[in-house]
């Protein structure tokens, strides 16, 4: 089976302070033909000026709204779910879906990330073939299954 062919798709913000590991999943997310246009923030420091619209992100590249965020966990500074936290208790993001993208399989992140509103968790694999498919389902399950509300 062939590479899917691109479906453009609502913004999605990645949360991820390893250039590495994001540059991973921007080409997880190309090849699972998810050619959503993506937004990158390093840390929480980072996400609440993205929020805010403040510098560098006050620019006409950001004019449409993320529609799902993916969030590491191992994040500097604030933890992955510390930022969740406050991603829903913020009125202009409580409804945004958080989707917890991490390589902790700790059963306390978990239940954590799930007691302060992540809608779901899912291990990254090291096995890139394998991310991608699971990138792919998570992008049939998020714009093609589920109706997402308009942040």
């Amino acid at each position: 089976m062939g590479p899917a062919q691109p479906r453009e798709h609502a913004p999605i913000l990645i949360v991820e302070d390893s250039p590495d590991d994001f540059m991973i999943t921007r080409r997880a997310l190309r090849r699972a033909g998810i050619n959503s246009p993506l937004y990158h923030c390093e840390d929480g420091r980072d996400l609440r000026a993205f929020v805010a619209r403040q510098t560098p992100y006050d620019g006409d590249n950001y004019d449409q709204p993320p529609q799902l965020v993916l969030l590491d966990l191992n994040l500097p500074g604030e933890t992955g779910c510390e930022v969740l936290a406050w991603l829903k208790s913020n009125p202009a993001t409580s409804s945004l879906p958080v989707v917890i993208l991490t390589t902790s399989i700790d059963e306390r992140d978990v239940t954590a990330c799930y007691a302060n509103g992540a809608n779901s968790f899912i291990k990254k694999t090291m096995d890139f073939d394998e991310f991608v498919a699971t990138l792919r389902a998570l992008g049939r399950f998020w714009f093609d299954c589920v109706s997402l509300p308009q942040v």
